[in-house]
């Protein structure tokens, strides 16, 4: 009998041990299955006319068609000459999306969203949908009504925002650790925009001067809620556009993530393998014993 509970207590300290690998890994788990969604929106909105197929088609090769990709791209930039110029007469001014019927149209992309934001410091790759709505930001990041769309150019000046701290999700958790000086990047149709950081600052929620356009300038801002838990205030992330090399694509991108992505898949089942085969292992174990115990205990009788 003191050998059946010491292999019960040795399998019972077995299962805490595998609850307690499979709580430290949780975030882990919880970061590859968000990179996973956001690898299939990089493929579908940062190239446009990709399939979804093996073969991605480059920017270029799609120019045959970029009939719509263009008049995508005119509306957009109609759009943010016309926030340009309210902001110049009223200062920044947040409405209600549905308050601009054209807003969901422009700019709208496989899903809705708009572009991709990826910011190498945090390793953070998220969608940016349109608007600010809670549906939209339990999965993704969203653009700030009333402020340029992330097209880049001149006098433009887009507000990104997401969640931090939510328990499954990641989001902008990771944006209070970005400093000045560090890059982000924008694929928004089938372009990269990279943007450095010259400025972060945090404010009340009434204080958004700092988003306002400046005359010629590309910026974007990152935004989230602090402290978490709180949300007393607004973490301010700005970005000023840099020149871009060529050097690497969205094409790149898709690359590597698809790379990241299958080692992180093929590191979850590994762990798994290994917990199934450690817990198969003790309960033959266990078995064993028990089974030993009672042949001894009929060959005594």
């Amino acid at each position: 009998m003191n050998t059946i509970k010491s292999e019960l207590l040795l399998f019972t300290g077995f299962v805490l041990i595998l609850t307690g690998t499979i709580v430290l890994e949780k975030p882990f788990i919880i970061r590859t299955f968000e990179k996973a969604a956001s690898f299939g929106f990089l493929c579908d909105i940062a190239i446009p006319g990709n399939d979804g197929g093996s073969k991605l088609r480059s920017f270029d090769e799609q120019c045959t068609e970029g009939t719509a990709l263009r008049s995508e791209l005119v509306s957009a930039r109609s759009y943010n000459m016309n926030v340009y110029a309210v902001q110049k007469r009223k200062g920044f001014v947040y409405e209600d999306r549905y308050m601009d019927p054209d807003y969901d149209q422009i700019l709208s992309g496989p899903y809705g969203m708009m572009c991709v934001i990826e910011i190498p410091s945090i390793n953070t790759l998220i969608p940016v949908g349109h608007g600010t709505g809670t549906e939209l930001l339990r999965d993704a990041a969203g653009h700030m009504h009333g402020t340029s769309l992330p097209i880049g150019g001149p006098s433009t000046h887009a507000v990104i925002a997401a969640h931090s701290g939510l328990v499954d999700r990641e989001l902008f958790t990771h944006l209070p650790r970005m400093r000045t000086g560090d890059v982000f990047n924008i694929y928004v149709l089938g372009e990269k925009h990279i943007y450095r950081v010259d400025k972060i600052s945090t404010c009340l929620p009434t204080e958004t001067d700092a988003l306002r356009v400046v005359s010629g300038e590309d910026m974007v801002t990152l935004m989230t809620c602090v402290p978490y838990g709180i949300n007393t205030h607004r973490l301010f992330v700005r970005g000023v556009r840099c020149l871009y090399d060529g050097n690497d694509s969205a094409l790149d991108l898709v690359s590597a993530r698809r790379r990241e992505y299958v080692r992180s898949l093929l590191s979850i089942m590994g762990m798994f393998l290994i917990s199934a085969a450690e817990t198969a292992f003790y309960t033959l174990h266990i078995h064993k014993t028990i089974s030993r115990i009672r042949l001894k205990k009929r060959s005594m009788l």
